[in-house]
């Protein structure tokens, strides 16, 4: 396994776009390096890269730290630089980022649970590929973090857009994966809101007691608002245990919103992990 070093980017157009990335270097006070870890992927028979980003502070040197998971793993700088700014400001608890890549053009086919029609509107040739990519995740990217960094049973997945529906369906179908989830407008509108019957027939039968998710949308394209129906599906399946917050950034774009859902999804979960006071 090779390791490298790299210089986290910090992405200036805000798109979350592996495609389109313009990116500037972070200023080396607020972040220094982080690694690209390369592994074998015997589910995926591919090899795929790790961006891992760490504080690099002394004090946490030794530190076992929570963990967030993130899908789009190209673009961790923007989720790595708001993160270490809130960590050095001591608002946010330190914790590692895996920036989880995808494989060449095969976004669409990591981040789609079940197949897309042939015609479908992301003209996507190839897709379906989601529950693969979970498993590669579960079997894969958490038990090598496991061994490689000292880290805390405390688990976030992250996602943005195809992302967002990704991180929304792993909650539904493999809650156990992860503690915490974070939706940032999620696809929901997939395949005529699929995903919208598939929870309301799990929420009947899956307790999803101790799992947090944090939703949002901003103004956008038209198919978006059904992250407004699916959080009121949430609100009324309180009896699943599961516990969210959604948040409409009416003054910001599907990709702009990012700066404020970032920091608000992170607040929103780390509530939890804040002790008592006496």
């Amino acid at each position: 396994m090779k390791n490298q070093l790299f210089i986290l980017f910090l992405i200036t157009n805000l798109s979350f776009s592996p495609n389109s990335l313009r990116a500037q270097r972070i200023d080396s006070k607020i972040l220094k390096s982080g690694k690209i870890e390369t592994i074998h992927s015997k589910v995926l028979n591919q090899k795929r890269k790790l961006f891992i980003y760490k504080p690099q502070l002394d004090i946490f040197s030794e530190a076992s730290l929570p963990v967030l998971y993130m899908m789009d793993g190209e673009n961790i700088g923007m989720v790595a630089s708001i993160v270490d700014s809130s960590i050095s400001k001591g608002d946010f608890p330190p914790m590692i980022i895996v920036g989880i890549a995808n494989y060449k053009d095969e976004r669409t086919n990591d981040l789609t649970p079940i197949l897309l029609a042939t015609n479908n509107s992301l003209g996507a040739t190839k897709s379906g590929g989601g529950k693969l990519f979970l498993k590669f995740i579960k079997d894969e990217v958490i038990p090598f973090m496991n061994k490689e960094y000292k880290t805390t049973n405390e688990k976030i997945l992250f996602g943005h857009s195809l992302g967002g529906l990704m991180s929304v369906y792993c909650l539904l179908t493999y809650p156990e994966l992860f503690n915490d989830y974070i939706a940032v407008s999620p696809s929901l509108w997939l395949e005529n809101d699929y995903i919208i019957q598939e929870a309301e027939a799990l929420f009947k039968i899956k307790n999803y007691t101790n799992k947090n998710i944090f939703i949002s949308d901003g103004t956008e394209d038209p198919n978006f608002k059904v992250v407004q129906k699916f959080d009121s599906l949430l609100q009324k399946n309180k009896q699943s245990g599961l516990k969210h917050k959604y948040t409409s950034y009416k003054n910001e774009t599907h990709n702009s919103q990012l700066v404020k859902a970032i920091p608000d999804g992170i607040r929103f979960i780390i509530e939890k992990w804040k002790l008592p006071k006496n």
